[in-house]
């Protein structure tokens, strides 16, 4: 079946079963050789927490992550599957103590990798304000904790169709459509590099409300669901028609006012000019109880642009023809209720997209990512731009800056300055004592890599990762993950409900404003936490299976893990700590 689909274009991420890995890459490598390209990618143990992975003599997280290396290894000394990324293997749920348990794994995998899925229409794995833990940005992070520094990749994400179901919650199918579109929306917006949907059509049938059985894009029967229709709708939207292969992108100066909270705007363009800005929204469209939709409130929108254009605007969720179409003006006005919508703006004179099919037909392949900009071996000064997101400094003590769109920044060998901008951006400083400062705006993930670096962010919700050497980390007012590697560190949290790890070694812990959480574990050296606060909400998190002793000495509460491993909350009456400020997880 594989060699058949391939031959019709087809591509496919491989995932191993963990049985027999010779066996595995040899039919991969035998796949590529026959339809070149058909291979996107090869994918590590699924889920290993649920699932574990016996490999070498080692079991459990040891056993999977020792596969892990050896099929990172394999792929990378086959001539064939060399080029082929690999991703990272997966574990269920967000819940970072399984990521932890993973260990750093980045030097083991091309992409970091998590499986997403709602709970809910509102959805209970997405932006809802009724449940403020199951952010998708918390997804990513946890997905960074055992993959720092990598892009990451989802390859599960869905809803099942079965209503009634007593397994999980279940929606209709015009629910799932647009929780479907409000996903790809919410992984295009954070960066993720694919998305990829569990699943593509249903296997069996065992009855309308066995949720496995309904996952699908397709019923069982091949005909279409409602959210095959919307997708196709999207994307024929969004693809101009007459393009192909890489062309020349351009910036819309537009302002736009009314975006509901939970939800957000992204400006993509065709191939023929036309800028497309997609707005979207996710308030809480099913009731669990009565398994009804929940009517969506309009919510107006506003756009204003700098020069007028010709304006239409698209629903995936009708069709796609476009719903209205406005001329040429520069004020927009409209309402977003929960999905996306999309405003095409094409400039006056300029082309515009033909009339897109109405059937399903194959998707034209996207623009080739640009490659990254490399510096030489001196000292260069590199800005990231719209073309050229992605830099790798080379060596030499380099300065990079980043721009608003989102970047990757490397500073490879030698002592970097780097400076993210306003948008998501990536930044490793790899060799040298790097000084990293994450630019104002978005959620950044921010690597110091080899050397004593200085690692600074600001607004948003972060993760820091000093990794080898003696690192100083400030968080910024978000909620973040920050953690210290290996040697001795210091590290502030700044304001928000914060994550901290020292990691290895000796290291020094400063919460700061908010209810943060202190990590330790059996072998994590000597750490000082110097303003542990129980009113602010401070709380101490120990590895599963982590044995210590609690006792006061002078005035400092000391948890005493053995062999030198310690963490001193000075200043810390131990008497008054409430039940449950320390924890397992």
């Amino acid at each position: 079946m594989i060699n058949t689909l391939m031959s019709q274009g087809i591509h496919f991420d491989l995932w191993t079963d963990k049985s027999d890995m010779t066996t595995f890459l040899n039919q991969a490598h035998n796949l590529e050789v026959a339809h070149p390209g058909g291979v996107l990618a090869i994918e590590g143990p699924n889920e290993v927490d649920g699932w574990p992975v016996s490999w070498n003599g080692q079991s459990g997280y040891a056993g999977s992550d020792a596969y892990q290396k050896s099929l990172f290894s394999s792929v990378n000394a086959d001539p064939v599957l060399a080029n082929k990324p690999v991703y990272l293997l997966t574990v269920s749920g967000m819940t970072p103590s399984k990521y932890q348990a993973v260990g750093d794994m980045h030097a083991s995998a091309d992409y970091g990798n998590v499986h997403i899925y709602w709970g809910g229409g509102q959805p209970g794995y997405g932006w809802s304000p009724n449940d403020p833990t199951f952010y998708w940005s918390n997804y990513l992070k946890s997905a960074a904790i055992d993959a720092p520094g990598l892009p990451v990749v989802v390859t599960e994400a869905g809803a099942t169709t079965a209503v009634g179901s007593t397994t999980i919650t279940a929606v209709d199918q015009t629910t799932q459509a647009k929780q479907l579109l409000n996903m790809f929306m919410d992984a295009a917006k954070s960066g993720v590099a694919k998305t990829f949907i569990y699943e593509l059509a249903e296997s069996h049938n065992a009855g309308p409300t066995d949720a496995e059985s309904h996952f699908g894009l397709y019923n069982w029967d091949g005909t279409p669901k409602l959210a095959a229709t919307a997708i196709h709708n999207f994307t024929t939207i969004l693809t101009d028609g007459s393009a192909s292969g890489a062309f020349a992108t351009g910036t819309l100066d537009y302002a736009i006012q009314g975006v509901p909270q939970w939800g957000g705007q992204m400006l993509f363009q065709e191939g023929n000019g036309a800028k497309d800005i997609v707005v979207w929204a996710e308030p809480d469209i099913w009731n669990e109880n009565t398994n009804t939709e929940i009517a969506a409130p309009n919510t107006p929108v506003t756009i204003d642009l700098a020069t007028a254009a010709n304006v239409t605007i698209y629903d995936p969720m009708k069709g796609t023809a476009p719903v209205q179409s406005l001329g040429t003006t520069s004020h927009i006005t409209f309402n977003v209720t929960d999905h996306p919508l999309i405003v095409e703006v094409t400039p006056v004179g300029g082309s515009t997209s033909p009339a897109p099919t109405p059937t399903p037909t194959p998707t034209p392949a996207p623009a080739p990512t640009p490659p990254p900009t490399t510096g030489g071996s001196g000292a260069d000064n590199i800005a990231a731009a719209p073309a050229a997101p992605d830099i790798h400094a080379g060596a030499g003590n380099d300065t990079l800056t980043g721009w608003s769109g989102g970047d990757t920044l490397w500073g490879d060998d030698g002592n970097d300055s780097i400076v993210g901008g306003s948008g998501f951006d990536n930044i490793n400083g790899n060799k040298g004592d790097d000084t990293i400062d994450g630019g104002s705006g978005g959620d950044d993930w921010l690597v110091g890599g080899q050397g004593n670096d200085l690692i600074t962010a600001h607004t948003g919700g972060n993760i820091l990762y000093g990794n080898i050497g003696n690192d100083t980390l400030n968080g910024g007012s978000g909620n973040e993950i920050i953690r210290g590697g290996q040697n001795d560190d210091v590290i502030y949290g700044g304001g928000g409900n914060d994550w901290l790890s020292g990691d290895r070694g000796n290291d020094t812990l400063t919460g700061g404003a908010g209810a943060d959480i202190f990590h330790t574990f059996q072998t994590a050296g000597m750490d000082r936490v110097t303003d542990f606060h129980v009113s602010e909400g401070d709380r101490v998190q120990v590895d599963p299976g982590t044995t210590y002793t609690l006792s006061q000495q002078g005035a400092d509460t000391v948890i005493d893990m053995g062999g030198g491993n310690e963490m001193v909350l000075a200043g810390v009456q131990l008497s008054s700590l409430p039940s449950g400020w320390i924890f397992a997880a």
